[in-house]
C-alpha cells in the first residue's frame, strides 16, 4: 500500500439475530427480529411507500444490465492524485476495460442526473425508479426523520481522475446527517432513515435476494475540509444492505449487513474491548448479523459474546488497513442455501490485489448454521444510520459523512442457479478481477 494515502480500518463484524432492536443491547430473542430500530418508520413497506412497491424490479434491473456496453481499456489509476487537495475535481468518465456479465441479477451504474434537492427522485418515472430501484427516501422530502441525502455526482470534492466503473462519469452519493442533522432518539442518539429499496418487501418473490447471492460495488469515503466525514467508535455505525421477507422493520430475514466504526478481531477469544481495535473517528467498517440455529456462531465454546462476529478467516490479512480518499471494490458473497452458511468479504484498492477481510470457510473459529434456506424479497440500502452519545451536551457530528458509490451489482450465485462472481461486473485493471 501506497505510503500516501492514511490508513483507514475496515472493521467487520457479525452478530446473531439476537436482539429485538440491533441497537440495544439485548443477546437473545428471536432469530428474525434482529433488523428492527428505534428510528425506523413502523410499517414504511408497501403501504406507506406508496407507489411502486408493488412492482418487480427485476424487470427493470435485466434491461438496465443489458444496455450498458463493454468499455475500452483506460488503466490510469483514478486514486493517484492527492487526497489532501480542496475543490470539486473534474471527472474524465472511466473507461477502465470493464464490462458487464449478461447474467446479473441487478446493476446501476448511477450514469444519470439526480440533484441533492431534488423533490419527486423516488416517485414512478425518475431516474432512480427507471435504473431498478422500486422506492426510496431522503432528507428533501423526509425531513430530519430521513436525516440524509441521496442523489448522484459527476465530480467529488479533492479527487481528480476518472471514476472507476464501466464508462462511468457520474457515481452515487450517500450523504449521512446522523451527527448533526437526523432526528433525535430517546434523547440519547440522532439516527437516520433514508434508503434505496430494490424489490417489494411484502409481495415480491422470495428470489430477488437469493439465498445465495453476490453483491459488489466501488466505495469512496470522502475527507476534505468541505467534506470531513466522522465515523462514531462503534459497532453499531448503522444498516448498510438490509434485506426482509418482510415490511420494514424486517422481523424475517437472515442477514444484514451494517456499517462499523471498530475493527473486531473474531479470530481470538479476547472479550470486550481486547478485540475491539479503536481505529478513531476516521474509520469505516462493516458489520453483519447471521441467524444461527444455536445462536452461537462458534466453535471454540467461547462463553461471551456469541453473537458476534468481526474479522475472521486464515492469516492476517483480515486486519488489513483501508484508506480515505481511495476507490475500493468491496465484494461480498451470503450462501444460506445449506446447513452450513457461508459469509466472504473481500475488498481491493484500484489496481491492486484482493484482501480477505471476512471468510467464514476458512475461519477456525467460526461455523455458520443457518435458520432458514429461503431467499428474501427485497433490500433497502442504507437505511438507519447512528450518533451515539449518551448526553445531549455531547452530541458531536460524528455520523455525518459522505460515501460515493460507482456499479452498485448483485448477482445470484452458483446455489440459487446462477454464475456467482463470475456475472459481477469485470475490470481489467486488475487482470480481470
Amino acid at each position: 500500500m501506497s505510503s500516501r494515502h492514511r490508513p483507514l480500518i475496515l472493521g467487520l463484524g457479525l452478530s446473531l439475530f439476537g436482539c429485538t432492536d440491533d441497537d440495544s443491547d439485548a443477546s437473545s430473542g428471536s432469530a428474525a427480529s434482529f433488523g428492527s430500530d428505534a428510528g425506523e418508520e413502523a410499517g414504511t413497506s408497501a403501504a406507506d411507500d406508496a407507489g411502486s412497491s408493488g412492482s418487480d424490479p427485476s424487470a427493470s434491473a435485466s434491461t438496465t444490465a443489458a444496455t450498458t456496453a463493454s468499455t475500452t481499456a483506460n488503466t490510469s489509476d483514478p486514486s493517484t492524485t492527492d487526497p489532501g487537495t480542496t475543490g470539486a475535481g473534474e471527472s474524465s468518465g472511466g473507461d477502465t476495460g470493464a464490462h458487464v456479465p449478461g447474467g446479473v441479477l441487478f446493476f446501476d451504474d448511477f450514469e444519470y442526473d439526480v440533484g441533492h434537492d431534488d423533490a419527486g427522485k423516488f416517485e414512478p418515472g425518475a431516474p432512480f425508479v427507471n435504473a431498478g430501484w422500486s422506492w426510496g427516501k431522503d432528507a428533501i422530502e423526509g425531513g430530519t426523520g430521513a436525516g440524509g441525502w441521496l442523489y448522484t455526482a459527476d465530480a467529488i470534492p479533492g479527487f481528480e481522475g476518472a471514476m472507476p466503473g464501466v464508462g462511468s462519469s457520474r457515481v452515487l452519493c450517500v450523504q449521512s446527517g446522523a451527527g448533526s442533522y437526523a432526528g433525535v432518539i430517546d434523547g440519547a442518539w440522532r439516527q437516520t432513515d433514508f434508503y434505496l429499496q430494490y424489490g417489494d418487501p411484502q409481495e415480491g418473490s422470495l428470489e430477488t435476494i437469493p439465498a445465495d447471492v453476490w453483491f459488489q460495488q466501488w466505495i469512496y469515503i470522502a475527507d476534505t475540509p468541505d467534506q470531513p466525514s466522522l465515523f462514531p467508535p462503534t459497532t453499531r455505525a448503522g444498516k448498510w444492505i438490509y434485506p426482509t421477507r418482510n415490511a420494514y422493520p424486517s422481523t424475517d430475514l437472515e442477514w444484514l449487513m451494517s456499517i462499523s466504526g471498530v475493527l473486531v478481531d473474531s479470530e481470538t477469544q479476547s472479550m470486550g474491548s481486547s478485540n475491539e481495535i479503536d481505529v478513531g473517528k476516521k474509520s469505516l467498517g462493516f458489520h453483519f448479523n447471521l441467524t444461527d440455529d444455536d445462536n452461537d456462531l462458534y466453535l471454540d465454546d467461547r462463553p461471551y459474546a456469541t453473537g458476534e462476529l468481526g474479522h475472521s478467516g486464515a492469516g492476517d490479512e483480515h486486519l488489513q488497513m483501508l484508506d480515505v480518499n481511495h476507490w475500493w471494490l468491496m465484494r461480498m458473497h451470503v450462501d444460506h442455501t445449506g446447513d452450513v452458511g457461508v459469509a466472504q468479504v473481500s475488498v481491493r484498492p484500484y489496481g491492486g490485489d484482493w484482501i480477505d477481510l471476512v471468510d467464514t470457510t476458512s475461519s477456525a473459529a467460526v461455523q455458520w448454521h443457518p435458520i432458514s434456506h429461503e431467499g428474501h424479497r427485497g433490500l433497502r440500502f442504507p437505511t438507519t444510520i447512528n450518533n451515539y452519545y449518551q448526553d445531549p451536551a455531547d452530541m458531536t457530528t460524528e455520523g455525518d459523512w459522505w460515501i460515493y458509490i460507482d456499479d452498485f451489482a448483485i448477482a445470484a450465485g452458483v446455489n440459487a442457479g446462477g454464475n456467482g462472481v463470475d456475472d459481477l461486473p469485470q475490470y481489467d485493471d486488475c487482470g480481470g478481477c
